[in-house]
């Protein structure tokens, strides 16, 4: 097949050029739906898909070949070729009269240190001097800028023309060896020099007229692969020998050399690289990660002495690749003088030395440059997430490996981390701890502690090697939320800081088993990925993630990421199939099987694979002189399983019962388990047990996952275990377990809390009642651990299986119940997940203790309701006004012992339900005592929510002096000892009460405060608040439109995270009067009605739309007809009332603003903040012009102008011109002058803060004055 770029012919079914590295495949493949195309197609015939870019781009016009060079010193003949690093022509040396090669370096895309590097090399093999077994350089120097040298004529070509033109591209074994030694000598002669050849390959290694092998090309691959595949054609041709710890940019030493005659030995005796894929890629990735297939498997009289050296010299390990060159050539003549028996040596390497059993990867060519280029973006500093999603077996992980290539080639580096199905491995953030621990074992110290700055106690907590490492000791635990904030920060932080240092890829396997904990730190980490040279990819299947998922709410998340990207992985098509057994088989697949299988197995590549593995096993088809053949004259087809799980069900029964056990054993410990473990349950003779352990991983069952002190296996596919584990009897499973956790037990005797969770999992399956104790002991165990590091949802699920345990252990220990439910429901209400503890564990455990006559219990229990109806309901009235929470404040008062700090927050719930439920005056009285003895407990906690309550309910006008004082006091109280929420509680309510007191600077303060804490403990509720306060500040600079759009981010964001409630709350207090003021009351009107039932607001909205005998019947009954109003007694919020008052303005209903009126008189704050978000002062200007008191308003808009300028409230302040210059212009006509200012001033506001309906209403009094 000849190559069209550089002419070079290549043998059959090559599909990239060996010479330049171009692609010979002749079809092409449609990077949209898959179908492979004629090459000459411009378009796909399955979907139009364009196949422009699919086509190889064409060859730029050749300029005219040069005559001569070196200033005619040497006269071309002809052009020999070109490959990636070098053309080479045939001159003649016109000084020294003789034919020589002449090699003209290519230096187009080198910058000047690679050249230098290219002639220091040069020289350095010059200075070498003459040797029979390396190419001799006559001369260097340099052509027009372009470095050159001078060689001998190789008449006998180089050996991959050899190889080429033998006999199934073999070479009779004499000659392969002979070719061998020559290069040995070749090698230890540079290596004595200091010269490391890096490049060595059959086009390197040429061959003089009498066959002595000489070694070419020695130094230029170091000058020239310094960007590895960042130009174009660099590494390919050179790829199928490059050395794993080369490839990866590593340390580079003789032994590399030694891999690559290793290499080319292997293709000199098969006929064939020992590795071979679709891309450079992918080959350099089965150097980096996979065993060879055995040389003796291609050809079956290889001697077993040669092949166990050609895998000696293929180690991934340099120091178990032989030791010099030198070794190698006395290994090669013994083997030529057969001196060396014909079995192999016991130290020879271990590998699947049947190809089935090698992992193969085709296709996925688009998937691949989604996340290729996902990681470049990530090299320049734009950090991403991307989601790998698939079934099962579709090729997740494959495509994640081939990807970590990509990353290692690109000078990056990859973390993996892995999430376990229940059973299995669990810790709080798993995933996360794994890919971290991998990369603590391999830093220096001093890395390690820079790169970890300040957060190296807090990442710590999860992952114990950085304090053995650098000797950190764990700071006293402060606010769970806060600490979580730090944990999940210093996590971000140390990613970052490593990935600054090289560029990292984090793979988080199987993100659909995750803990609540991982997910969390996920969604955190991906919120600050912005500058960081980080790529994470998580796999999940989609087929296992329903509405329901916790995998599912966190997508919703992660989605709003701006550099996330999905990656959907579906079953390789017909053609993929086909080249993927024919990579598997390593020989030509007729059609009709290939599109047989890709029927039967959707084109699922782990099905594809087990169904070859499985028709060879089971006999179905067989080897026979190089070629796999079927046995028996039915059809493949007929014979092949018809599911993934019933191929793999008959594979596994094919194997010895030995390793049948060994494999049932290793299902239940777990996906993954170590070897000690292992050993100690299986209960089979150590022969026996290393055998079947073998033919596991030999059949690609089993595959290690060694750690640094620890020797671990792990189930190539969860499909496996899954179906080992499902096919034991229950009475195997319970013994099993048993035994695992005894041994576990053991094992781990030095490190219980780090395993108690595996431990309490595999003590639950057993009878034996020691067993359930301990565990229940274990499983509380892990639980605390989990609750220490913050990992709460990890810590209510290992609660809710030490419950099913006690419930078989002693279903009558109703005490231990009781205490189990209320941790459960402490536990849900951290977890964020109120209703589970509302509706399942706090109400039983209720029952429970009054079961027990303990009311210290059912104390606990109601406290504990009470805070999970806050938490999911906040202080919304129609909360606090339900059923349930009368009852459970009812139980609350019936329990709570007086004195106690139950009895202060019994006290305090019990006033927010009165007040709900329309006994306002008793509801505040309640809360003042619960706040009295909250202070006189000295209970910190109990003293900010108390207050924060009293700011929020005890809001009537005539408690505005004792609002202030509150906010005043608990702003300059300390904060030691408290926790996030009623830190932030207090703050919420005083952050207002400043600003209706008009003090803004305190206010801004306040907020920033509290903006600072929900930033820092990245609470959701607290960050939707925040995001309230950004609302008001617009509102009141006069942004207005964009205060309406933060209330939009609020509600959607609120229905994301299913806050409805709380967000409809936040957008009521920043948002109800912009929309009003923007000429959107209709929408207003119909927020307040459906999301945020509000009468007052309801009376407001009406009136603004004209709808007056609506608002009219709202202000008679709740205002007109209201008990009291204007006592002392009466607690309606001034916000309500204020509201009630501009739309009584506005209907001219004079009866309720005289009402209105005579209550703020004398005692009221000038503004209200709180849903109203106005000027108090310029609504009884209002009242008062309405009921003729004009000298009485105008000294109201007066007050009103001076403090809204004072805090420059720019609505307000537009607004009260507006009124002042309407009275004057109606009661006080020789002031028309001032009417006119004060209007001017107003419409030119009013359209700049696009204030429509204000602007309409100034602009006639204006047509007015001008008619």
């Amino acid at each position: 097949m000849k190559c069209p770029r550089c002419g070079h012919t290549n043998r059959e079914g090559a599909e990239f050029c060996r010479r330049c590295g171009q692609s010979l495949r002749s079809e092409l493949v449609c990077p949209h739906c898959g179908h492979t195309n004629p090459s000459d197609s411009a378009f796909c015939e399955k979907c139009a898909h364009s196949l422009v870019e699919a086509t190889p781009p064409p060859t730029k016009p050749t300029s005219p070949e040069p005559t001569s060079f070196a200033g005619g010193r040497y006269q071309v003949n002809k052009f020999l070729g070109e490959g990636g690093k070098k053309k080479v022509y045939l001159t003649r040396d016109t000084v020294l009269d003789r034919d020589v090669a002449f090699a003209l370096i290519k230096t187009e895309k080198l910058d000047d240190k690679s050249r230098t590097r290219i002639t220091r090399e040069a020289q350095a093999m010059g200075r070498l001097g003459d040797h029979p077994n390396i190419v001799t350089i006559h001369d260097m120097g340099e052509h027009e800028g372009q470095p050159y040298i001078v060689l001998p004529v190789m008449v006998g070509g180089d050996v991959e023309g050899l190889i080429e033109k033998a006999t199934e591209h073999r070479l009779p074994l004499d000659k392969a060896i002979g070719i061998g030694k020559c290069v040995c000598q070749g090698l230890e002669f540079a290596h004595s020099k200091g010269i490391i050849h890096r490049d060595l390959k059959p086009g390197n290694v040429w061959l003089s007229a009498d066959g002595t092998a000489k070694i070419g090309d020695f130094g230029l691959a170091v000058a020239v692969d310094l960007s590895r595949l960042t130009q174009s054609g660099m590494m390919v041709g050179t790829v199928s020998y490059m050395p794993p710890e080369q490839a990866m940019g590593g340390k580079v030493t003789n032994k590399a050399d030694l891999y690559s005659l290793g290499a080319m030995l292997y293709e000199m005796v098969t006929g064939r690289p020992p590795f071979v894929g679709d891309d450079s890629v992918a080959i350099i990735g089965q150097h980096i990660n996979t065993s060879p297939v055995s040389p003796a498997w291609h050809r079956a009289d290889l001697p077993p002495a040669l092949e166990t050296l050609i895998l000696q010299l293929l180690e991934k390990d340099p120091q178990r690749r032989p030791a010099a060159a030198s070794d190698v050539y006395q290994a090669l003549e013994s083997i030529e003088a057969g001196k060396i028996s014909k079995e192999p040596a016991p130290e020879a390497p271990t590998l699947a030395e049947n190809p089935l059993y090698r992992r193969v990867f085709v296709g996925r060519e688009a998937e691949l440059k989604q996340l290729k280029s996902a990681f470049d973006g990530a090299l320049s500093g734009q950090g991403a997430l991307m989601m790998v999603v698939g079934e099962p077996g579709i090729g997740k992980t494959a495509l994640c490996e081939q990807i970590s290539t990509y990353v290692t080639l690109r000078g990056g580096r990859t973390l993996v981390g892995h999430c376990y199905e229940e059973g299995s491995l669990s810790l709080p953030y798993l995933a996360f701890v794994e890919a971290l621990r991998s990369y603590v074992l391999s830093r220096e110290v001093k890395d390690l502690r820079e790169e970890l700055g300040t957060g190296a106690a807090d990442v710590a907590r999860i992952v114990s090697e950085i304090r053995e490492r650098l000797r950190v000791k764990l700071r006293p635990k402060g606010d769970p939320e806060e600490e979580r904030y730090r944990l999940m920060q210093a996590v971000t932080d140390f990613l970052s800081n490593a990935a600054a240092v090289q560029p990292l890829m984090v793979v988080l396997e199987d993100l659909h088993d995750a803990d609540k904990g991982t997910l969390d730190m996920l969604m955190h980490v991906s919120r600050h990925l912005a500058g960081a040279r980080l790529l994470i990819i998580g796999t999940y299947r989609d087929v296992e993630v329903d509405r329901s998922h916790p995998l599912s709410a966190a997508m919703a998340e992660l989605r709003r990421v701006s550099t996330y990207g999905r990656v959907l992985l579906r079953g390789l098509n017909a053609d993929e199939v086909r080249r993927m057994l024919e990579s598997i088989t390593r020989e030509e697949i007729p059609w009709g099987l290939a599109e047989a299988v890709h029927r039967q197995t959707e084109g699922n590549p782990l099905f594809v694979q087990e169904v070859i593995r499985y028709l060879a096993e089971e006999g179905l088809i067989t080897q026979k002189e190089g070629r796999w053949r079927p046995t028996k004259d039915t059809p493949l087809e007929m014979s092949i399983p018809e599911g993934l799980r019933d191929v793999i069900g008959k594979r596994l029964s094919l194997l010895s019962p030995e390793c049948n056990q060994l494999l049932s054993v290793a299902a239940v410990i777990g996906r993954e388990f170590p070897l000690d473990t292992l050993r100690g349950v299986a209960n089979i003779k150590e022969d026996a047990f290393v055998d079947a352990l073998k033919k596991a991983v030999q059949l690609s069952v089993l595959e290690e996952r060694s750690q640094v002190g620890v020797v671990r296996y792990r189930f190539t596919h969860a499909f496996f275990r899954q179906t080992l584990y499902e096919e034991l009897i229950a009475p195997q499973r319970l013994k099993m377990h048993q035994q695992v956790a005894r041994s576990l037990e053991a094992q781990y005797a030095k490190r219980l809390k780090e395993h108690a969770a595996e431990l309490a999992e595999h003590f639950s399956q057993s009878t034996d009642p020691a067993d359930l104790i301990k565990a229940v002991e274990y499983g509380e165990m892990a639980a605390k651990r989990a609750t220490d590091v913050y990992a709460y949802g990890e810590a209510a699920r290992l609660l809710e299986q030490v419950l099913k345990v006690q419930e078989v252990l002693d279903p009558e220990d109703k005490g231990k119940r009781c205490d189990l439910l209320l941790a459960l429901g402490d536990i849900l209400r951290d977890a964020a997940q109120p209703r589970r503890a509302l509706d399942v564990a706090l109400p039983e455990a209720f029952s429970l203790a009054e079961d027990l006559g303990d009311n210290t219990r059912a104390s606990r229990a109601c406290f504990l309701v009470l805070l999970a109806l806050e938490l999911e309901g906040g202080l919304m009235l129609q909360v606090w006004s339900s059923p349930e929470a009368v009852e459970w404040t009812e139980r609350a008062d019936r329990y709570a012992e007086p004195g106690t700090a139950e009895r202060a927050w019994a006290d305090l719930y019990l006033g927010l339900v009165r007040f709900s439920t329309g006994e306002p005056s008793e509801g505040v009285a309640l809360m003042s005592r619960g706040f009295d003895l909250a202070r006189d407990l000295g209970d910190p906690e109990g003293l900010w929510y108390a207050t924060g309550m009293r700011l929020y309910y005890a809001a009537a006008p005539q408690r505005a002096g004792e609002r202030l004082h509150l906010a005043e006091e608990i702003v300059a109280s300390s904060r030691a000892g408290l926790s996030l929420r009623p830190l932030a509680y207090g703050l919420m309510w005083a952050g207002l009460a400043f600003l209706d007191w008009g003090q803004r600077q305190r206010a801004e303060e306040t907020w920033n405060e509290y903006q600072e804490i929900a930033e820092r403990s990245d609470h959701v509720i607290l960050l939707l608040v925040s995001a309230m306060y950004d609302g008001i500040r617009a509102a009141v600079d006069g942004r207005l439109e964009e205060a309406e759009q933060t209330a939009r981010r609020m509600l959607a964001r609120g229905d994301e995270l299913r806050l409805t409630e709380l967000a409809a709350l936040c957008a009521y207090l920043s948002s109800y009067r912009p929309w009003l003021l923007l000429g959107k009351a209709e929408e207003a009107l119909q927020f307040v009605t459906t999301s945020f039932p509000s009468p007052p607001a309801q009376a407001l909205g009406l009136a603004h739309l004209g709808r007056d005998t609506e608002a009219a019947e709202i202000l008679e009954r709740f205002v007109v007809a209201r008990p009291g109003i204007g006592s002392a007694e009466d607690e309606t919020q001034a916000s309500d009332d204020i509201m009630y008052l501009e739309a009584a303005m506005l209907v001219e209903h004079r009866e309720a603003a005289g009402l209105l009126l005579d209550r703020f008189a004398g005692s009221f704050p000038p503004f209200v903040s709180f849903g109203a978000l106005t000027c108090t002062t310029r609504h009884l200007g209002g009242a008062a012009a309405l009921l003729g008191r004009y000298d009485e308003a105008r000294k109201y808009y007066d007050e009103a102008l001076k403090v809204a300028t004072e805090i420059k409230f720019r609505p307000e302040i537009a607004l009260t011109r507006l009124q002042l210059a309407e009275l004057l212009l109606e009661h006080y006509p020789k002031e028309k002058a001032a009417a006119l200012k004060h209007l001017d001033f107003a419409i030119k506001e009013f359209r700049d803060m696009k204030m429509q309906p204000s602007l309409e209403r100034a602009l006639r009094h204006k047509d007015i004055l001008k008619a």
